[in-house]
């Protein structure tokens, strides 16, 4: 959320759209990076804590990147 807030909080400052190009790209860089560690990390957890109820519950709670 802070990165799109970030992109979003710029836009009335781009001069360029390559800067705005730019700065799409990388927000879009990261949050798959993110995305993808979030997927290793669910994955490692469901095999250490796949069997207790309280993971189920949590996982069942919770969403992606969101806390």
């Amino acid at each position: 959320m802070v990165y799109v807030g970030s992109l979003v909080a710029a836009l009335p400052h781009y001069s360029k759209w390559s800067s705005f190009g730019i700065s799409v790209f990388g927000t879009v860089g990261i949050l798959n990076t993110m995305l993808g560690a979030t997927e290793r990390l669910d994955k490692k957890q469901a095999e250490a804590y796949g069997d207790d109820a309280a993971y189920k519950a949590y996982v069942a709670s919770s969403a992606k990147l969101f806390i």
